[in-house]
């Protein structure tokens, strides 16, 4: 995580009113499936059910 001072320096046109902090991904360097099965064995490993996929018959937003 960054800090304000930190999303700032890297990004100074970001709106900055409600900024807390900031997350900084690098796609190149992430293996999104080993990231995504990483995180499947964790939830498993703490009791949580998982999906392969699921349908959805409404989108709501609040």
């Amino acid at each position: 995580m960054l800090s304000v001072e930190e999303v700032l320096e890297k990004e100074p046109l970001v709106k900055q009113e409600g900024l807390l902090v900031g997350g900084y991904y690098v796609e190149y360097k992430t293996d999104d499936a080993r990231m995504t099965l990483e995180v499947m064995k964790k939830a498993a490993e703490i009791r949580c059910r998982s999906n392969q996929s699921c349908q959805s018959d409404r989108f709501c937003l609040r």
